[in-house]
């Protein structure tokens, strides 16, 4: 069966005419194999770009590099399932709360966008003009940033033309690559090329989110992988999108990602998540946490890791310092921001040694250190040690609370005591 994607020209057409007609509502595209992009119009004028198979990935990840410091719960939906547009909705709260300025959204806007008409160029067959989400845009229509339909489908063909001549037409940048040979790539190129490639071919991160960890445009990386992809040294996979703890939409849930498979054996036992890029390191550890009966997360993405620690609430963490995109650093800062996540032991994973990096992880919030090579022994010292004081401290505040409880109760039966 032949299959006919949607053209440049048909979606010029179609934009010109939502232009003319000031045309309020939404572009609703189709995949072949079932995906699904809305884009949104006010006025004629175009807003968002949202949907595909990354949905999710895609805006953590633009969030992750335009407004790093963030606190997670404030980038999800205000509005549940009746939001059409509730990712826009949230730049707009943040906007108007001064928590990020006009420039920046604009920019992050016009990618989330690119992206989009770049993914409907690539992979969809078939649009339609829709009121879906109407009524949502009017009453936003004040606060909405608008940008010409047809300067935009612009960016995205320019985007899409230049995949297009480089030969990369079936491959997407949502796509993640894995090294299945590394014996033969540590042959090829330099040490310190294959040990920075290393760390990223794990097959978790998309070539989009290996890029921004990189700072080079998608291309750029994915041309640098063609010729091993070519010769089969790496390969290129699906992986699934999320669903953020807290939000009713998307494509997947967290829990189809074998990378946040939980351990079974003794589920009454402390979870504990390892933070750390380098897949060695998190298999070594969860041997050491598996071998001490404790149940065990190994996360190599951080951009991921705020939202599943969110879900799963583990006893303890284990922190690399030393990450792409998002630095031990940060990630601590964001999980001590979390009301729940006040007292949980977090432990740093270092190389090095020095009294600068021990200083600045105190200030955000680490609670520890392991030095790098971990050592078996140190990991189950450390982790019974700080298991042991959170378990004090929550029966301390147990006791408190059943203390504050029974002196209500008394107090509650004296007043009874003293009514006509």
């Amino acid at each position: 069966m032949i299959v006919v994607n949607v053209s440049i020209d048909q979606l010029v057409e179609c934009f010109e005419l939502v232009q003319k007609e000031q045309f309020t509502g939404c572009l609703l595209a189709y995949s072949q194999a079932g995906q699904q992009w809305t884009v949104y119009f006010f006025m004629g004028r175009l807003v968002w770009g949202t949907g595909g198979s990354h949905r999710f990935r895609r805006w953590f990840r633009l969030n992750a590099n335009y407004f790093p410091n963030l606190d997670y719960q404030e980038l999800l939906e205000p509005g549940g399932k009746k939001n059409h547009l509730w990712e826009y909705a949230v730049l707009s709260k943040l906007l108007r709360a001064s928590k990020v300025d006009d420039t920046t959204v604009s920019r992050f806007i016009g990618d989330a966008l690119a992206e989009t008409l770049f993914e409907i160029l690539q992979e969809a067959v078939d649009f339609k003009r829709s009121d879906q989400g109407a009524s949502h845009i009017k009453k936003m229509g004040g606060t909405m940033m608008v940008r010409s339909p047809l300067q935009a489908l612009k960016r995205a063909k320019s985007g899409w033309e230049k995949w297009l001549d480089s030969g990369l037409v079936s491959y997407s940048p949502n796509l993640a690559p894995i090294l299945k040979y590394p014996e033969i790539l540590s042959q090829k190129i330099p040490d310190a090329s294959y040990s920075k490639l290393a760390k990223l071919l794990t097959g978790s991160r998309s070539l989009r989110e290996i890029a921004v960890s990189l700072k080079v445009d998608p291309l750029i990386i994915t041309q640098s992988l063609f010729p091993f992809i070519d010769e089969g040294i790496i390969a290129l996979q699906s992986i699934p999108d999320w669903i953020p703890p807290g939000s009713s939409q998307g494509m997947a849930s967290s829990k189809d990602s074998k990378e946040f498979e939980i351990s079974q054996e003794n589920p009454d036992q402390p979870l504990i998540v390892c933070i750390d890029d380098s897949l060695s390191i998190c298999r070594a550890l969860e041997k050491v946490i598996k071998s001490g009966g404790y149940r065990f997360i190994g996360l190599q993405d951080s951009l991921q890791a705020l939202p599943i620690l969110i879900e799963k609430k583990p006893d303890l963490v284990f922190l690399d310092l030393v990450m792409p995109v998002a630095s031990g650093y940060e990630i601590c800062a964001q999980i001590r921001r979390i009301e729940a996540f006040k007292s949980i032991p977090v432990i740093i994973l270092t190389g090095k040694d020095g009294m600068v990096d021990r200083v600045r992880a105190k200030l955000v919030g680490a609670s520890d250190f392991l030095t790098k090579p971990v050592q078996s022994q140190k990991v189950l010292d450390i982790t019974s040690r700080y298991l042991a004081l959170r378990t004090g401290q929550n029966q301390v505040n147990a006791r408190l609370e059943q203390r504050a409880s029974a002196k209500d109760a008394e107090v509650t039966s004296n007043y009874g005591t003293l009514q006509p």
